[in-house]
C-alpha cells in the first residue's frame, strides 16, 4: 500500500492516517465488511466522531448521515478540501441541493454565505434540533453576522419584525429576485401589514397610496432613532414635514 505517502501530501488528512494507525478503521487480515472495515461505515465513523451524534439528538438528521453514507460527502483517508470533503463545500452541497445552485444564477441578490459557498455558516451538516439544520434559531443566527444591526435594534425604535427576530418574514435566506433578499417588491411586502389606502396614510404621503411609493426612500426598515421609523438623515423641509416647499399639494377630489 504505497498510497498513504501520497495521502499525507493533501491539505486535509484523517488523523489515523497521520499517525499511522490504519487498524483504527481496518482489520489487518479479514472482515465481514467491505474494505476490511471494522464495522459498517456510519458506526465506525461515530466511534470517534461522537460530537455529530450529540449535535443531532432531539432533532432531524441530514439524509446522508442518517443513511450512514459518510463517504457521500467525505473522503476516508485524505482530501485537498477541509473536513476531508470530496469537493469544495458548495459543490458537495449542490450535488443534492441543486435547486439553490440553479436558482442563484437567475437572482438579483444572494446571501453572502451562499455566494462564498459557505453553507455551514448557517447550517449543521449532520443534524440539528432546529428546523432546516440551522446552527441556531433564526433570530439569533442572523444577528451573529449582522451585529451592527443587532445593536441598533437594542438601542433604537425597532420595526416589530426586527424586534421579534422575524427576519424570514421579509427576507429570503439564500437568494431572491428582489434587492436585499426581499420576499416581494417593497410596496407589496410593506402593504401586507400596513394599510396604504387609508386616509390617514395618504394624508402623510402627498395623497398617494402605498403601492405608488418606495417606503425605503424615507423609512428605515429595521430601526430608527426617529419617530415613524424615518431615516437617520433627512432634508430639512422633509424633517419639518413641509413637503409643499418642493412638492405641490394634491388637488382636492
Amino acid at each position: 500500500h504505497d498510497e498513504p505517502q501520497s495521502w499525507l501530501t493533501h491539505k486535509s488528512v484523517h488523523v489515523p492516517i497521520k499517525i499511522g494507525q490504519c487498524n483504527s478503521c481496518h482489520a489487518p487480515h479479514a472482515s465481514e465488511t467491505p474494505s476490511l472495515l471494522l464495522d459498517d461505515r456510519n458506526a465506525l465513523c461515530t466511534r470517534c466522531h461522537q460530537r455529530t451524534v450529540v449535535d443531532s439528538v432531539g432533532g432531524g438528521l441530514h439524509a446522508p448521515y442518517e443513511e450512514g453514507a459518510c463517504d457521500d460527502c467525505h473522503q476516508p483517508h485524505s482530501s485537498d478540501y477541509e473536513y476531508l470533503l470530496i469537493d469544495k463545500q458548495s459543490n458537495v452541497c449542490a450535488g443534492c441541493h441543486d435547486d439553490y445552485a440553479t436558482e442563484s444564477t437567475k437572482m438579483v441578490s444572494a446571501h453572502e454565505p451562499v455566494i462564498k459557498g459557505q453553507c455551514t455558516a448557517c447550517h449543521q451538516p449532520h443534524g440539528s434540533g432546529i428546523k432546516a439544520f440551522l446552527l441556531d434559531r433564526p433570530e439569533r443566527l442572523c444577528l451573529t453576522c449582522h451585529d451592527k444591526l443587532a445593536e441598533r435594534i437594542k438601542t433604537e425604535t425597532a420595526h416589530p419584525p426586527a424586534a421579534e427576530g422575524d427576519c424570514l418574514g421579509c427576507h429570503q435566506p439564500h437568494n431572491s429576485p428582489q434587492k436585499d433578499l426581499l420576499l416581494e417588491p417593497v410596496a407589496d411586502l410593506c402593504l401586507a401589514c400596513h394599510d396604504g389606502e387609508s386616509s390617514d396614510f395618504t394624508s402623510k404621503h402627498l395623497g398617494l397610496p402605498g403601492d405608488k411609493l418606495d417606503c425605503r426612500m424615507c423609512h428605515d426598515a429595521h430601526s430608527s432613532p426617529n419617530k415613524g421609523m424615518m431615516q437617520k438623515n433627512s432634508h430639512s423641509p422633509f424633517a419639518e414635514r413641509d413637503c409643499t416647499v418642493c412638492h405641490e399639494a394634491p388637488s382636492p377630489k
